[in-house]
């Protein structure tokens, strides 16, 4: 399989391979991922022109035995984020070409002890090199509501993780619980100063590289009460610390979740859609609490066939009661809630 991708300012480009079944080897793969960015800030930013080349190679490989399912998968990664310049720069520091290599992987198990459900263990070893916006950044994000600096002295990102997983299927219906819990080694994330740029008064950011622990839970639901009626929720949680201070790692998300009610009857389908959070008052250094909301959707699809092609038309309500609310992860909630009541008309023609 080949693959690539063009856009204004980059490129990527992909071959994967795949392996025929041997033994009790199934699914087996093999590739290679590459991806240039040609990066330039203009405006109030003063963010160097900077390329960032990446490479990586991928294995995987899945093994059955039985009710038993092994799957292993392993990956190389390689970035060179490059200035066009070097300079030291009295916000963010030494300004210079960057390099970055390291390996992750994943083992998991599957054990199908009935035809209907299967339980799982997932361990991970993850990498991720920071990036030019990361490193780099002196400018206004407007679209955040912030002054973001980046941190050229930032390392590799890596962590291990733990997935634990049941998960059932039937013929009315599925569903799913996952627990996990993630150490992370160099976690990058903006972290709030407290400060002000005067220049254009907006809360400065910058990048940091810290140890930090995330544990957590989901839960998905699906299940078909009468014919053509059916129903869905999922609900999920992260509590995340930062592992040397003890302190509540910044932008996690409170409990939240969603719950829906789907009719569909020959080629039309209604619904609604509820979405739900609670409040949060788990907050990292000069983060804002944030209240809990519940928001209603409803939504309606038309589907029929033209010629040849798969057309549909949607209508979608968002936010029915025009509830005002502020999402924890939103930057921009200090000063703008997020949309009311917003009606959408979709027509999409599948070729």
């Amino acid at each position: 399989i080949l693959g690539i991708e063009f856009g204004l300012l980059s490129y990527n480009f992909s071959l994967i391979t795949r392996f025929k079944p041997f033994g009790i080897f199934r699914n087996g793969a093999a590739g290679i991922w590459a991806e240039y960015r040609d990066h330039a800030a203009g405006g109030l930013a003063f963010t160097p022109p900077t390329t960032e080349g990446t490479l990586a190679g991928f294995l995987y490989q899945e093994a059955v035995a039985g009710p038993l399912v092994l799957q292993g998968a392993l990956r190389f990664d390689a970035k060179q984020v490059t200035p066009e310049f070097e300079n030291v720069s009295s916000r963010i520091g030494y300004i210079r070409e960057r390099k970055f290599s390291n390996f992750s992987g994943s083992i998991k198990g599957l054990y199908n002890f009935h035809p209907n459900y299967h339980a799982g263990i997932s361990v991970m070893r993850s990498f991720r090199a920071p990036g030019i916006e990361e490193l780099f950044s002196e400018g206004p994000h407007l679209a955040a509501y912030s002054f973001e600096i980046g941190n050229p002295e930032l390392g590799n990102e890596t962590g291990i993780g733990i997935d634990l997983f049941l998960h059932y299927s039937g013929d009315l219906g599925k569903a799913e619980i996952t627990a996990f819990r993630n150490d992370i080694s160099g976690y990058i994330f903006p972290r709030n100063t407290g400060q002000l740029n005067y220049r254009t008064l907006l809360p400065t950011y910058q990048f940091s590289g810290l140890n930090a622990v995330m544990t957590g839970g989901e839960f998905l639901f699906e299940y078909e009460i009468f014919k053509n009626l059916g129903v869905s929720t999922t609900v999920s949680y992260v509590h995340g610390d930062l592992s040397d201070s003890g302190e509540p790692l910044p932008w996690m998300p409170p409990l939240s979740g969603t719950f829906g009610l789907r009719y569909t009857r020959n080629k039309l389908t209604l619904g609604t859609t509820v979405r739900a959070a609670a409040d949060q008052d788990r907050l990292g250094e000069f983060e804002e609490r944030t209240a809990g909301y519940v928001v209603t959707d409803l939504f309606a699809q038309y589907f029929f066939s033209f010629g040849q092609f798969l057309n549909t038309v949607d209508i979608i309500v968002e936010n029915i009661a025009d509830t005002e609310y502020r999402k924890h992860l939103s930057r921009v909630k200090s000063i703008m809630p997020e949309p009311g009541r917003n009606i959408k008309l979709l027509y999409r023609i599948y070729f």
